[in-house]
C-alpha cells in the first residue's frame, strides 16, 4: 500500500509540472498556462500514462486498505486485484517517465 501512495504522489506532482514548462504572461492570451510541448505526440503520451498511473494507484490503494478488513477470501481476491492495480501504475509511471524525457 505504501508503493501505491508514492505512485499516485509523483504522479499527482508529476501532472502540474509537465515537461517542457508552461507557457508564461510574455506569450498570446489564449496560450498562457498551456503546456509549451503540448502539440507533441510525446506529450501526449505522456499525459495519458501520467494519469492511467495516478487514478490505478488510487484504486490499488483502496482496494488494499479495503482488503485488510475483510474476510480471507475476499481478502485474498482484493489483495491479488490490488496488486495488479499497483502493478499497472508502476509499468505507466515509468512508461510517462520515459516520454517526459525523450520530451526534454
Amino acid at each position: 500500500m505504501l508503493v501505491t501512495i508514492l505512485v499516485a504522489t509523483v504522479t499527482f506532482a508529476a501532472g502540474f509540472t509537465v515537461p517542457g514548462s508552461v507557457n508564461g504572461s510574455d506569450v498570446k492570451e489564449n496560450l498562457r498556462g498551456l503546456a509549451t510541448l503540448v502539440n507533441r505526440k510525446t506529450f501526449q503520451v505522456f499525459t495519458i500514462c501520467n494519469t492511467v498511473a495516478m487514478f490505478s494507484s488510487i484504486v490499488g490503494s483502496f482496494i488494499l486498505l479495503w482488503a485488510q478488513s475483510s474476510d480471507y477470501n475476499i481478502a485474498m481476491i482484493a489483495y491479488a486485484t490490488g496488486l495488479y492495480f499497483t502493478g499497472l501504475a508502476l509499468v505507466t509511471m515509468s512508461v510517462a517517465f520515459i516520454a517526459a524525457v525523450h520530451l526534454v
